[in-house]
């Protein structure tokens, strides 16, 4: 993967990917929150492959100079914190994607495939293909 191409440069995606994720719930305090911004932006912007996570929680974490298991954990945190304090909200559609009846938070890299897809359908809803 080529990282200069992967850091998030389109203002108006990350922007409606942070008020999707405070409607959500997830408070912006966590460090998390911002790299779960950057790893969905890439993750919506990137061929898929097997490896595709773990790659952009690398390319993550050489952008905040940390290790992508810290990024990862960092995600895991404010996932966590949303869910335990009562803060996600629960009824929001993503929860649609992941597993009905979940008692848990979900994975991160569970998250973002399903905060990715979501923001997909409705980036195409919004801008149609022509």
């Amino acid at each position: 993967m080529n990282t200069t191409m992967l850091i998030p440069t389109d203002e108006t995606l990350i922007q409606h990917i942070s008020e999707s994720l405070i409607e959500l719930g997830i408070a912006q305090k966590y460090k998390g929150f911002t790299y779960v911004k950057d790893v969905i932006f890439i993750w919506m912007n990137t061929p898929i492959e097997s490896d595709a996570y773990k790659s952009i929680l690398k390319i993550v974490g050489q952008k905040y100079s940390i290790g992508p298991m810290s990024v990862n954990g960092a995600i895991k945190n404010a996932l966590d914190s949303a869910w335990f304090c009562g803060t996600v909200n629960k009824n929001h559609e993503l929860f649609g994607y992941l597993k009905s009846n979940q008692n848990f938070p979900p994975l991160p890299s569970e998250f973002v495939v399903a905060m990715a897809t979501l923001m997909k359908k409705k980036q195409d809803e919004i801008v149609p293909l022509t």
